[in-house]
């Protein structure tokens, strides 16, 4: 009976239950029965904030052609409303009340045309006058940043503008 005890004193419940060692830190770790990396950095997931990362670049990035396409946009409308605005105003500038109720104004599209190409490289221009103004429509074809990753590197812009006749 002293031999028996002497054989089991040294093992734990577990193993005098099952026969095997108790899982855990095989070194004397009084850390048993906690897995390796618990209180570490995890062993299966180093690099996995390298894709993550580069999505959120990607993304980001995809977000910036965007912004500077859009605003390619936004800045050759502006530029042909001021142009269209300058050749209305131009044209009914160089016209009176009289001409105008007279029905002797034949040439108004191609007066505004010539304006607008005066004041930008292209563009259609249609008008209309009236007693006191001249309406003109301007249109054009614009390049836009980036455009081909989109699958349209120019875009039709149109504006309105008017130009009141002055009184003499």
């Amino acid at each position: 009976m002293g031999g028996q005890q002497r054989l089991t004193a040294g093992r734990s419940a577990v193993q005098r239950v099952t026969g095997r060692r108790r899982r855990g830190n095989q070194r004397g770790n009084p850390r048993r029965g906690v897995r390796p990396g618990a209180l570490g950095p995890p062993q299966g997931d180093s690099g996995s904030a390298t894709p993550l990362m580069l999505g959120m670049v990607l993304c980001l990035l995809l977000l910036s052609v965007g912004v500077i396409a859009a605003g390619s946009v936004v800045l050759a409308k502006q530029n042909l409303q001021s142009a269209c605005d300058a050749a209305a105003s131009a044209v009914a500038g160089q016209l009176t009340p009289d001409q105008i109720n007279g029905g002797r104004l034949t040439d108004l599209d191609d007066r505004l045309a010539t304006e607008l190409h005066r004041r930008r490289s292209g563009g259609d221009v249609t008008g209309a006058a009236t007693e006191l103004s001249v309406r003109a429509r301007c249109q054009a074809r614009s390049e836009v940043a980036f455009g081909g990753l989109f699958g349209n590197p120019t875009v039709g812009i149109s504006v309105d503008a008017v130009g009141n006749l002055t009184r003499s």
